[in-house]
């Protein structure tokens, strides 16, 4: 009979959303979670004033959180730093990933936060979280259906001139399966729970019985 492997996860075709912030600084690399990884939490240092806004973050990171075999994320995760030592937080609550970001920008980014949504079916969109360092917000972006943030592109120097998110779909890309032989008269059980989130392709099984004997 067969048994069935877990599931190993591929992004899909990555969508940059909108550029917030200004135009100054010089950019960094695009930078993802990996696959069979979304973004849980955003973290940023204190504000510094430039007398035009309502300043500028210093020190910027995100948190990436693994997904287990029947999508639904784990406690492990991977912390992403794109700039300096970030000490203030927002997080999507437990079983939801960010689907989105909320910023206040200007001239540069002074202050982001996430919009997240429960797993699986990215249900529940939830836009009411406060940004790290508890500003206002004065834009947001929400990925589009089905699609996840996965990571940032944008621009620094001595704070984060500007930021844009990036998001893709997730999808299962392997499911393989192995066979054990049966005898004529042998009777077995057989329980299959097959679980196929509406944000991914679902696979295709295969099951091979090998019967021995005549």
């Amino acid at each position: 009979f067969p048994s069935h492997d877990t599931n190993a996860y591929s992004q899909g075709t990555t969508t940059v959303g909108t550029s917030y912030g200004g135009a100054g600084g010089s950019a960094f690399t695009a930078t993802d979670c990996s696959a069979g990884q979304m973004v849980t939490r955003v973290s940023t240092s204190s504000t510094t004033s430039d007398g035009t806004n309502s300043g500028y973050i210093t020190a910027f990171s995100f948190t990436c959180t693994t997904l287990d075999s029947n999508y639904r994320l784990t406690a492990t995760t991977t912390v992403k730093s794109i700039l300096g030592s970030a000490t203030n937080n927002s997080s999507c609550p437990s079983g939801a990933a960010a689907v989105g970001i909320k910023v206040n920008s200007g001239t540069f980014i002074a202050d982001i936060g996430v919009i997240c949504a429960t797993l699986p079916g990215r249900s529940g969109i939830d836009s009411t979280i406060a940004m790290a360092r508890a500003q206002s917000s004065t834009a947001s972006f929400t990925c589009p259906t089905n699609a996840y943030l996965i990571g940032f592109q944008g621009n620094y120097g001595a704070g984060i001139d500007s930021l844009s998110p990036r998001c893709a779909t997730m999808r299962v890309v392997t499911q393989s399966a192995s066979t054990t032989s049966i005898t004529p008269g042998q009777s077995f059980t057989m329980t299959y729970t097959y679980f196929c989130p509406t944000v991914i392709y679902s696979p295709t099984f295969y099951d091979l019985f090998i019967v021995t004997g005549k």
